[in-house]
């Protein structure tokens, strides 16, 4: 899909996109007004993962992920497997062991409601690509373990 519409809409465009439906916009508007939201940028602001310490987060995730292995890919996995599992301590190297532990939380509550879940190529996915890195101000990281949270 090519597209140059990477932007926000003025409020004309969608009204003109939105023609049929005027009630729509005007709702749309009744709601934004009723928002009152900061965001400060520069700070990571995350929910709490109930584990006490950084360790124990970490662990908790490699747990996760080698049960995840295991169920998908057997006792003995294939090397490509292997060389992409959590012992390559990406996630907590980086400080995302509590995100992605956040995100398994969402993803199984979700699973266990009946709730569809998608394919899981969120934020972790960019750094399977050899020409990216993980670096302290993005959310990239390794996806085994996000991909082991089904």
């Amino acid at each position: 899909m090519s597209t140059d519409e990477f932007y926000l809409k003025t409020a004309a465009e969608m009204r003109e996109l939105f023609a049929a439906y005027p009630e729509a916009c005007d709702a749309t508007l009744e709601i934004a007004e009723r928002c009152d939201l900061e965001i400060e940028f520069g700070r990571t602001l995350l929910p709490r993962y109930p584990v006490s310490t950084v360790a124990a987060k970490t662990s908790n995730l490699r747990d996760l992920c080698a049960e995840g292995i295991k169920r998908r890919y057997g006792a003995e996995p294939r090397a490509e497997v292997r060389e992409r599992s959590p012992s390559s301590s990406t996630p907590s190297a980086h400080g995302f062991s509590a995100y992605f532990l956040i995100v398994w939380d969402f993803v199984k509550f979700a699973k266990d409601a009946g709730i569809a879940v998608g394919p899981g190529r969120g934020s972790a996915a960019a750094a399977s690509s050899p020409t990216r890195s993980a670096s302290p101000t993005s959310t990239r990281s390794s996806t085994t373990c996000s991909s082991s949270v089904s």
